[in-house]
């Protein structure tokens, strides 16, 4: 990095983790109904004010729901928007009153059986960007679930140091993504649940696989099937969703124990499938605005190219092969 580079940083750095502050102690203050007003307010900006972010969400949701006319698309997409500026609200809220998030978050039978000392072996909660993701690991330390989740690293360090203080603060383990394999190996040798995003885009060549998503194929981490596996560890799809009462923390199970899986690859596809199934659950509280469908497979069908988006571009063979 420059000398340049780094001056630079010197100042914008301490002045960002500044703000960020200041906006979630504000945040943190707000009543339910300010909230959702701002919530609202926030949302029809980013969506009036951006055209380019309203060309993907409608991009995605035109491959996951093609049964839906534009109208319901349209109705959809305003409402998942709404529902991640009010998530990132909420979360600033509930930081700050961890009681409350204990009276109102519920927990379904899944769940509820990782709880206290007769719990059984540490189990992999692989959780979509669904609901509030970052709510799901302080649910699980407060309500006596020993957890630990994997999280890309800051680069701002003020700001990454305020992270670090909120996911910790009510006993959550956090796993750097830089060498997460360790990390999650000594996490469950104490005990502790993991939890684990899969779907984000990685590349073949940087420990990624090809699997089925709303009828395509994207790019995901290998971790989650090649940890369980080794670790011999349950998995299951969960996510923390917003309802009528409150929040509650829902999950999908595979329909087999991961022994039962022929090899990596058909485990993967299992646990994208259950993570599909939260998804088309509580379509309103999922990431559209996420370049989901980015790499297209360079050995993909005609017929299948044609139904990728807009932003999507060629990618390494199914079989892993180069560019």
């Amino acid at each position: 990095m420059s000398w340049l580079k780094r001056w630079r940083r010197s100042v914008t750095d301490p002045a960002a983790g500044l703000l960020v502050s200041a906006m979630v102690h504000s945040a943190g203050a707000l009543s339910e109904p300010s909230r959702r007003r701002l919530g609202r307010l926030v949302a029809s900006l980013l969506w009036r004010g951006s055209r380019e972010r309203r060309r993907v969400v409608l991009a995605n949701l035109a491959i996951a729901f093609p049964e839906r006319d534009e109208a319901a698309r349209l109705a959809l997409g305003r409402e998942a928007l709404r529902h991640l500026a009010w998530n990132a609200l909420e979360f600033a809220h509930l930081l700050h009153r961890p009681g409350q998030a204990l009276r109102q978050i519920r927990l379904d039978a899944t769940l509820e059986s990782l709880r206290g000392e007769g719990a059984a072996r540490p189990v992999m909660m692989v959780t979509p960007h669904l609901g509030s993701w970052e709510l799901l690991g302080h649910v699980a330390s407060l309500h006596g679930i020993p957890a630990a989740v994997v999280a890309h690293d800051v680069r701002n360090p003020y700001v990454g140091r305020l992270l670090q203080r909120a996911r910790t603060a009510h006993g959550l383990q956090v796993i750097s993504s830089h060498g997460a394999a360790r990390g999650i190996v000594r996490a469950v040798r104490e005990g502790r649940h993991i939890g684990l995003l899969m779907d984000q885009n990685t590349r073949l060549r940087e420990g990624g696989a090809y699997v089925e998503f709303f009828g395509l194929p994207v790019t995901v981490t290998r971790a989650p099937a090649v940890l369980s596996r080794r670790l011999g560890l349950a998995v299951c799809a969960a996510a923390c969703v917003r309802t009528a009462e409150g929040f509650a923390v829902v999950s999908e199970s595979l329909p087999r124990p991961v022994a039962d899986y022929a090899d990596d690859q058909e485990l993967l596809q299992a646990i994208m499938a259950a993570n599909e199934a939260l998804i088309r659950r509580f379509p309103e509280q999922y990431v559209w605005t996420y370049r989901r469908w980015r790499y297209i497979p360079a050995d993909a069908p005609e017929a299948q190219r044609r139904r990728y988006p807009f932003y999507a571009r060629p990618g390494e063979a199914l079989a892993g092969g180069a560019e």
